[in-house]
């Protein structure tokens, strides 16, 4: 057999051999001393190009050319001189009150359910998603099979469903896709993979929210939940459970709406009221409740506002509370407690004519303006990401008031209506048909992923553009040497259906105009679809 020599293996010595390889060395070295002065040294190799994800400055045109004033632009659809004006109603009332028994339904529907909405797969869709993808959590480190074998002992995946029993949030809390706060980002070094896309988080929900529990962990520390439009785990410490007495009462009541952002909910925390009486009220008048003072209800003592109140929660615009009665100063409400046993308190609190109305709130141009105004510049909170929201959490909040029901991720409220679709149209004929069959505040436009408000047309730089508010992220963009990267806006904004398109590295890709799908027309129809995807 002939040996194979190998770069780890030696040739067998000889003299002849050797000599050999000392001449070879010398002619080698005698040459590159006659080329030294000609021969270039090596280029160190350029590092690898990583995507960029970059604050915008300066900010992208449709920001400094259209005033982030709501009411203002909405002087320039609904001109008084040329039309109905700002106080004239979008809805009929019929039609109003056809949405507002709609949201009632979706609203409560948790509390009449009796089983769990979805398989094990589709309720605990995280951990296939551990499985498949790798993740990174706050120090941008892998997570590692050590968390996925903490979530998998946590989800106790099969004893799914353990239990179905009604509960309500008692904070505003976030309903995550794995019981834990730690995030779960997707590679950092990426746009739209890093922070603040926590793929761990599924949705927000206000307190006061009727939930069904249908799991829980290992440790008893996070609930598996379902609410009017998303489901996922939430601290158990953010909820409180509900007998039948508490919902024959809540549900029985009126529904009231904040209207003010961050409004303090604060009231005397008792235990006296839970579960008694049927909480029947006319939600108008006098302040009183059944002809008795607001201190009773059916005989039963209620906490009053005033001295030694709790803080409870804030009040968001998407917030919905029990009306249980009105007076010149103001509004009494409903709001819930969790007691020392985990069981629900009812605590009765006041609230302002400036921070609340009753639902449905008329819609007008004004009441939707004020609203809308109050969330222009917030933060972007992918799936309600530290309390803040995302494009499609900003459109349900924002209609709720009018007891408009939307579901919970962008696909699904395109659904919710009547849906136009923009396949084979050009990027100006879409805009056309927009500025011609579009609704302003009513209509939803879609593409996949994301969805704007259409607010009605603006004169940018001499054309008409139609308007839009949206809760954004970043502009996609692509440099000359095909470097992926994001120009991050971040929050909440008006702009046309072409943001960024004067920037180079955005036109490249391509504006949110020549990616539209289609446009939704919320009235006439507005039905949600018969079964909710409660997942973002």
């Amino acid at each position: 057999m002939r040996r194979r020599i190998t770069a780890g293996a030696s040739a067998p010595a000889g003299g002849g051999a050797l000599l050999a390889g000392l001449l070879a060395i010398l002619l080698a070295t005698l040459l590159g001393l006659a080329l030294g002065g000609c021969a270039k040294p090596p280029r160190p190799q350029a590092p690898p190009v990583r995507p960029v994800v970059r604050a915008a400055e300066p900010e992208p045109q449709d920001l400094r050319d259209i005033p982030q004033d709501v009411t203002a632009l909405l002087v320039q659809s609904f001109n008084a001189d040329a039309g109905p004006g700002l106080d004239a109603p979008l809805l009929t009332p019929e039609a109003q009150a056809g949405f507002l028994e709609r949201f009632r339904a979706a609203h409560f529907a948790p509390w009449g359910q009796t089983n769990a909405t979805f398989g094990p797969a589709g309720a605990l869709w995280g951990l296939g998603m551990l499985k498949a993808n790798g993740h990174f959590g706050e120090n941008l480190r892998p997570l590692g099979p050590g968390f996925r074998a903490e979530m998998e002992a946590l989800c106790q995946a099969a004893s799914y469903p353990s239990l179905t029993r009604a509960a309500i949030a008692t904070a505003n809390t976030s309903l995550r896709v794995l019981p834990t706060i730690r995030p779960g980002f997707l590679n950092p070094t990426r746009p739209g993979e890093g922070f603040p896309f926590d793929y761990w988080q599924n949705s927000g929900v206000w307190a006061g929210t009727p939930l069904v529990v249908t799991h829980l962990s290992a440790d008893g520390a996070w609930a598996l939940v379902e609410a009017r439009n998303a489901g996922g785990w939430v601290r158990v410490a953010d909820i409180a459970y509900v007998d039948e007495a508490f919902m024959a009462r809540w549900a029985s009541l009126p529904l009231l709406a904040v209207t003010r952002e961050h409004t303090p909910v604060s009231g005397q925390v008792s235990g006296q009221v839970s579960g008694q009486g049927n909480g029947q009220g006319n939600g108008q008048g006098n302040g009183r409740m059944n002809g008795q003072t607001p201190g009773q209800m059916n005989g039963q003592p209620v906490a009053r506002p005033g001295a030694g109140e709790t803080f409870l929660f804030h009040g968001r615009i998407g917030t919905v509370l029990p009306l249980a009665a009105e007076d010149e100063s103001g509004f009494i409400a409903l709001a819930p407690a969790r007691g020392a046993n985990g069981q629900a308190e009812i605590v009765c609190v006041r609230l302002p004519k400036t921070a609340a109305a009753a639902m449905p709130l008329s819609a007008t141009p004004r009441n939707l303006g004020h609203l809308a105004d109050q969330l222009l510049g917030q933060p972007y909170g992918w799936g309600g990401y530290l309390d803040n929201r995302d494009c499609s959490a900003l459109l349900l909040d924002l209609l709720a008031p009018l007891g408009v029901f939307l579901p919970r991720n962008s696909s699904q409220q395109a659904k919710s209506g009547e849906f136009m679709g923009f396949e084979g149209l050009s990027g100006p004929e879409k805009e056309a048909l927009v500025l011609a069959r579009g609704v302003p505040l009513l209509t939803v436009l879609y593409k996949r992923g994301h969805v704007m408000l259409y607010l009605g047309k603006t004169r940018v730089q001499g054309r008409d553009r139609a308007a839009m508010l949206h809760a954004v992220w970043g502009l996609k963009s692509l440099d000359a040497t095909g470097l992926e990267g994001r120009v991050v806006i971040g929050r909440t904004v008006i702009t046309t259906l072409e943001p960024g398109r004067e920037l180079p590295d955005v036109a490249r890709v391509g504006t949110l105009l020549e990616t539209m799908a289609g446009m939704t027309l919320l009235a006439p129809g507005g039905n949600p679809p018969a079964t909710p995807d409660r997942t973002r």
